[in-house]
């Protein structure tokens, strides 16, 4: 079984280019990663709260 954080690694990996970055230097790569982590968290948010909201 895998843990919540190699999912979320392997979601970033297949479905937001984090296993072929396109930019240069440590900074730029940084910067795209914490970016994709806040969009695929904005997600699930938007996920979760639409979830409740049907079930209420």
């Amino acid at each position: 079984m895998r843990t919540s954080v190699e999912r979320f690694f392997g979601d970033g990996k297949e479905h937001y280019a984090l296993n072929n970055l396109r930019v240069s230097g440590i900074k730029k790569s940084k910067v795209f990663m914490d970016l994709t982590c806040i969009a695929i968290i904005a997600s699930k948010m938007v996920k979760a709260d639409k979830k409740l909201n049907h079930a209420a």
